[in-house]
């Protein structure tokens, strides 16, 4: 038996399991207004449902499944019939999330397809599992300046004389740039590559990264001498699974130059530099909304950059700049990174103006696949609007602390310190430090990039569990003076000290207010889609042949006939 849940979690976690299958005009399930449940979708999204909860199929399973599809299908026919999915901001959503899908079906259909995997590749994968290096290297940004370096080692100028001129880092400026032990995938692609291709006391010649140019030396190679055939066997799909990855990676690289050869961008230095002063504002906003005047930035229309495909202005750059996820937004420091920023966008535009000339939209799949999309961003959208406007009244809250007032403890707090760096040989170097009894203010102040703790210290403050996200698990457990990490998180690696820990404590409605909140949500938002469906019911035809499902027999593995 499926017990009742919250209406738009299952409305969404329904329609997530959704099929690749081109719909059919027979075996109609149900017949909602103008929307159809075709029978190979309900096959599709009940199996993955199956396979996702563990539920035990049976009569009553599948018939609560087709119910809460036809609820999905009422309240889209709800949003049809009140002209939701005609409002700018969903289209705007709808349009960058489709442009996504492309995208993605373009590079699994079309390209990752032709990148193969050799079994020699394989070989030399599982070799590399195999080792560990130790190398040093000396940093430029460009390709020009990384040459000039390498001219200098030529003409017998040492590694330790020139990473003190290189390095801000005063450990990789006083240790000659030596990064420590790694192993494999712990660096960069192309930076592994040159190493593990290279002897002991062998200097490379310029290496291309994702930051700029390293000139790697090897120091010393560590060899496992067990490489049995068993070994091989047991990690061969792991090991294919990362081959593929770079492989995909190297293919997006190699695009991307291409790409920027063809369309010879020249960016506008005086838009970048006064894009950059108001980037507090702008990150505090969101940039596709603002205007632009009053940022004093410039006219919208004032070109910032131009490209052999034609000009960008503030104000296109200030929209597709909205696009950006919180992780892209968190990159942009300074002006380099921004113009990268700007430059993505770029590429990806261009990547999309290639895409659409295949004429992939068109396809019967890719439609499908996108009424699917449709469907699956109007549900988030319509959800999200109701709790933009979503109120409880203090009463209602008052009466739940009331009778569960023994559910109200405060969560242990902890007061963290931290040090963020981008280079886990640099984390692991740190941490021995700290082990060894090196202060942590002095360390954060130094070497930490995250500007938010490094100028207090690495001082982060106070915060209950829930707040550290996925670091709770790694400080749940930890005392006073415990050093955490390095743990790795998103593009960084942290390492965290715990400064003090406060015990729980019961809490009053004031301080409960937001669990109550969080808590009374779900049912609240329940009730306005219940009102919703009401509404609609009224409005539609809902036919069902729910004696299709009754004859369906099930294996999870293979589908249903």
């Amino acid at each position: 038996m499926i017990k009742p849940q919250i209406l738009t979690g299952l409305i969404l976690l329904v329609f997530m399991a959704g099929c690749n299958r081109n719909p059919k005009l027979e075996n109609i399930v149900a017949q909602v207004g103008d929307r159809q449940i075709q029978l190979d979708d309900y096959v599709d999204r009940y199996t993955v449902f199956l396979k996702k909860t563990g539920v035990k199929d049976n009569l009553k399973v599948r018939h609560d499944f087709l119910k809460m599809l036809i609820n999905e299908a009422v309240v889209l026919e709800y949003a049809r019939l009140r002209k939701i999915d005609e409002e700018p901001a969903f289209q705007a959503r709808l349009k960058n999330k489709c442009e996504q899908l492309y995208l993605d079906y373009y590079y699994e259909n079309y390209i990752y397809p032709q990148l193969t995997v050799s079994e020699s590749e394989l070989r030399e994968a599982f070799r590399r599992s195999k080792m560990r290096i130790r190398a040093r290297h000396l940093y430029a940004r460009t390709l020009e300046e990384a040459f000039a370096i390498r001219s200098q080692l030529n003409a017998g100028k040492s590694f330790e004389s020139l990473a003190r001129e290189i390095f801000k880092d005063p450990t990789l400026a006083a240790n000659g740039g030596d990064l420590g032990w790694f192993s494999y995938d712990e660096m960069d692609p192309n930076f592994e590559d040159a190493a593990y291709s290279m002897q002991v006391g062998e200097v490379s010649d310029p290496v291309k990264t994702s930051d700029g140019y390293s000139i790697i030396q090897v120091l010393d190679i560590e060899m496992n001498p067990f490489m049995k055939e068993s070994d091989y066997a047991k990690n061969e799909k792991w090991l294919r699974l990362q081959v593929k990855r770079r492989k995909h990676t190297r293919f997006l690289e190699a695009q991307t130059d291409a790409i920027l050869d063809e369309l010879d961008l020249q960016f506008n230095q005086d838009c970048i530099e006064r894009l950059i002063q108001q980037f507090p504002a702008i990150r505090t906003q969101i940039l596709g909304k603002l205007d632009l005047m009053e940022l004093n930035i410039g006219a919208p229309e004032m070109v910032l950059l131009n490209s052999k495909n034609g000009t960008w202005t503030l104000q296109k750059a200030a929209f597709k700049l909205a696009e950006l996820n919180q992780k892209q937004w968190n990159r942009i420091r300074n002006d380099d990174d921004l113009v990268k920023a700007i430059t993505g966008l770029v590429i990806r535009e261009e990547i999309e103006r290639q895409i659409e000339e295949t004429q992939i939209s068109t396809q019967p799949e890719v439609i499908h696949l996108v009424n699917q999309k449709r469907d699956h961003v109007l549900l988030q959208y319509m959800t999200e609007n109701i709790l933009d406007t979503l109120t409880i009244s203090d009463t209602l809250l008052q009466e739940y602390f009331d009778e569960h007032r023994d559910e109200f403890i405060s969560s242990a707090k902890y007061e963290i310190a931290e040090i963020a760096v981008r280079d886990s040989a640099m984390a692991w170097h740190l941490t021995e430090r700290l082990n060894s009894g090196a202060n942590f203010s002095e360390l954060a102040g130094t070497y930490s990039q995250n500007d938010r703790s490094a100028n207090r210290g690495g001082y982060l403050g106070w915060g209950e569990l829930e707040q550290f996200g996925k670091l709770a698990e790694y400080i749940k457990n930890s005392q006073t003076g415990d050093i955490v990490g390095p743990v790795t998180y998103y593009d960084q690696y942290l390492i965290l000290k715990i400064l003090d820990v406060s015990e729980p404590e019961p809490q009053d409605f004031k301080e409960s207010r937001r669990i109550i909140e969080a808590k009374i949500k779900p049912e609240v938002i329940n009730n306005v889609y219940y009102k919703m469906m009401n509404e609609a019911r009224t409005k539609l035809k809902i036919e069902i042949q729910s004696g299709l499902i009754d004859k369906l027999n099930i294996d999870i593995k293979r589908g249903m006939s």
